[in-house]
């Protein structure tokens, strides 16, 4: 029985390869991966106990940001020039999208991720939308109620094409972390994005396909964002940890489900 994974997002979900220090030099050495990699540590430290094997699915592999040049076609796997293998980390599959905001998403997953269909779903889209909002906001950065809107459909509309993927998918969607700005340029923007999404899980679960929150958001330090809006290696252990609480107990009732049905 193998239970199948697609993470979904943009560059939080794509991850890099390296990261600058704040004079903007590339830290020599410095390694920072995905939240994916811990997660796949989290995953097998559970030594399989949960009787099931698991596989990360979708189109792109890699890409980390860094890396080489990323060159995701849709429909194709994602190129990156001159990459490095990261010991350990070998099931690189996913569909996070650098720069993609949920409207974009949602296109690129319109017409399906090829097979094998995923099981699960972890979602954490949203960043590159408060960026869309904010930019159009002067002090306080206060956005109106009509600009949440179109974004709140955006996710209507990423549940669909997800679950056009699988109508059976469990999708575990993550309220969005905070990003480093100060005077509120990201956090009043992030506040309602955050509060839909708590409100859409709710809403479009259903018993065929539940939808669980998860809080990426408390707790989290912005000084674990080593350019203010992505994750360095600390930040990403964080948001590995937060989906690890969410997903394990998901596994747990998968395996059982796939054991009694084989």
């Amino acid at each position: 029985a193998v239970v199948r994974i697609v993470a979904i997002g943009d560059s939080i979900t794509a991850g890099q390869c390296a990261y600058t220090d704040n004079r903007g030099d590339q830290v020599p050495g410095a390694q920072v991966y995905t939240y994916r990699f811990h997660l796949q540590d989290h995953i097998d430290a559970a030594g399989f106990e949960l009787g099931v094997d698991y596989d990360f699915v979708g189109r792109n592999r890699g890409p980390f940001l860094g890396c080489g040049i990323i060159e995701p076609v849709l429909g194709n796997e994602a190129t990156v020039s001159g990459s490095q293998p990261i010991p350990g980390f070998d099931d690189v599959q996913h569909e996070g999208w650098p720069g993609a905001t949920a409207g974009l998403i949602a296109t690129r997953l319109a017409d399906g991720i090829g097979q094998p269909v995923p099981d699960i779903a972890l979602l954490m889209v949203g960043t590159n939308d408060i960026f869309e909002i904010a930019n159009l906001l002067e002090l306080p950065w206060e956005p109106r109620p009509d600009q949440i809107v179109p974004v709140v459909e955006d996710f209507r509309a990423v549940i669909q094409s997800i679950r056009a993927i699988n109508p059976d998918i469990t999708i575990l969607w993550a309220q969005i972390p905070p990003c480093g700005f100060e005077s509120g340029f990201c956090a009043n923007p992030i506040r309602p994005i955050n509060l839909a999404i708590g409100d859409l899980a709710v809403e479009m679960s259903t018993p065929q396909s539940p939808i669980v929150p998860v809080d990426q958001f408390t707790g989290y330090d912005v000084s674990d964002l080593w350019d203010r809006i992505h994750p360095t290696d600390v930040g990403d252990r964080q948001i590995a940890d937060r989906w690890w609480e969410a997903l394990r107990p998901v596994l747990t009732e998968m395996v059982a489900e796939k054991a009694a049905n084989s």
